[in-house]
């Protein structure tokens, strides 16, 4: 494979990944506020918490073997190997799954009455979507193993057709649903079913892609033993991030109701976003990743292309977020949460910056294998969150909570220094100095020209859009001025958008 053909691919590659996070990014604009107004705060709060509840307990992507090895033994002309890869897959898969599904069913009382501390009002309406929320995982992890193929096949076209259908039903159906006065469990009922679909259609297609061999042989220890030996840190990272997550809500649900968790989470979405963006375009990293595994200068090439992707993408939202946060809460979801939230906003953003920054790390530590790295660097982020909530949100609320999420995932990114030592040799510096520092320039100057012209026009979608297009243009003139992008970056991405 040459350079050229290599680097379109992934351009292309990452286009698609970007459209499973593009596509639904305008509707879910629309859809959340109707679904807050329809819901109520006390309502829509229970809603953030069992949907943070399905994306986090017992959803272990340990599909992401599958990936991985099918990328590695494709390269190696190992073919034969890959049937028992995903056998192995899917049987964890299916048995963690399964014990998940029993005890959510077994504790969701003991979870909604002792642990989230929810007012007797809601409490059955609660119990039954946490066990609604129980099957969904369960199909989550069936899926995970199919669209996991799919990656491994570099297929991000298929890919994104699959999971941007599943994002496009889920939100239009929750659309169609809050307009018509339907509540919470009917708003879960609609999300298992869309899940159930995907879960096929990602069967389907992972059946496709393999025409002419098995999918699935026999069991092996061999197989398990290389599928476990190498989820072990998946699982663990993910234990973790569900600890984080699950405390957080659980903690602001149990000390300070429903309602502030909704004012916690609508500003904490806009972050996630921010990071399932930089996730999308990243994918595509890891499979390559490990295809390079004995290439060390090209893995380094790629590293640094995308890091520096990464934050050159990141930079110019935050600008934006963090310079207008108040008045872009106030036209989203109202007033009340531009009072309320702007804040939050500010420091749910930074946490999220922090976090996409070693997205690309991440990506090519699990496409090496070192995936007991990226546990590592969760719990690390764990360790430091947890006491940090506890003592901060005592006294200043959601606010300090928010505080320690963002001290935790910074905390976390210093771990970045540690594998570029241990797997290229030394910490990349300079490459972090010139990065950063041009991009912090640009990102300060834009930012403080939108705040100054912000104040002198009234506060509507038009107006915020021509401030942010203004915006965008001044951050990329101190970007061209300040050289942040080479000529052979220019050369390249001419070429790659010539051929696609």
């Amino acid at each position: 494979m040459t350079d050229r053909p290599l680097k379109q691919g992934t351009f292309r590659n990452a286009i698609h990944g970007f459209s499973t996070w593009l596509l639904p990014l305008g509707l879910s604009f629309i859809v959340t506020p109707i679904i807050v107004r329809n819901l109520g705060n006390i309502e829509y709060g229970i809603y953030a918490l069992v949907l943070g509840f399905i994306a986090y307990s017992f959803n272990f992507n340990i599909g992401r073997a599958v990936t991985k090895y099918i990328a590695d033994f494709r390269a190696k002309g190992l073919s034969s190997d890959i049937p028992g890869v995903i056998s192995a897959t899917l049987f964890i898969n299916t048995l963690i799954g399964s014990v998940g599904l029993i005890v959510v069913l077994l504790c969701a009382e003991w979870l909604v009455h002792d642990v989230f501390r929810l007012a007797p009002a809601v409490q059955e309406n609660a119990v039954f979507a946490i066990r609604i929320s129980g099957l969904i995982i369960f199909l989550l992890m069936l899926g995970q193993v199919f669209t996991s193929i799919v990656q491994g096949f570099h297929r991000f076209d298929l890919f994104a057709r699959i999971q941007n259908f599943s994002s496009l039903a889920g939100l239009i159906g929750n659309l169609v649903l809050a307009l018509t006065g339907f509540g919470l469990i009917a708003l879960l009922y609609w999300n298992l079913a869309v899940v159930a679909v995907s879960c096929i259609l990602s069967f389907a297609t992972s059946r496709r892609l393999l025409r002419g061999s098995h999918m699935l042989s026999g069991l092996s220890r061999h197989s398990i033993r290389l599928v476990g030996g190498y989820s072990v840190g998946v699982v663990g990272y993910q234990i973790a991030a569900n600890v984080l997550l699950l405390f957080e809500r659980g903690w602001i649900m149990a000390r300070f109701g429903s309602e502030s968790l909704t004012f916690y989470v609508v500003p904490m979405s806009l972050g996630i976003l921010l990071h399932g963006f930089i996730l999308s375009v990243t994918m595509v990293v890891f499979p390559l990743a490990s295809e390079l595994h004995s290439d060390r200068t090209g893995l380094l090439k790629l590293y640094r292309s995308a890091t520096k992707t990464v934050c050159f993408l990141v930079a110019f939202p935050a600008a934006v977020l963090l310079s207008r946060s108040g008045d872009f809460l106030t036209l989203w979801v109202g007033v009340e949460f531009g009072d309320r939230s702007a804040n939050v906003l500010i420091l749910q953003i930074a946490a999220f910056g922090f976090a996409a920054l070693y997205v690309v790390a991440f990506q090519v530590a699990e496409g090496l294998g070192h995936t007991k790295f990226n546990f590592i660097t969760m719990l690390i982020g764990l360790i430091v969150a947890v006491p940090l909530m506890i003592w901060l949100g005592s006294y200043l609320g959601i606010f300090g909570i928010a505080i320690a999420r963002a001290v935790a995932f910074f905390s976390m990114l210093l771990t970045v220094i540690y594998l570029e030592r241990s797997i290229f040799g030394s910490f990349q510096l300079r490459f972090w100095l010139k990065t950063l520092g041009i991009l912090a320039v640009a990102g300060l100057i834009c930012g403080f020209a939108m705040m100054q012209i912000g104040r002198s026009l009234a506060l509507t979608w038009p107006s915020f859009a021509v401030t942010t297009i203004f915006g965008a243009a001044i951050f990329a003139l101190v970007l061209l001025v300040l050289g942040f992008v080479t000529d052979d970056e220019k050369l390249m991405l001419k070429r790659v958008l010539r051929s696609t």
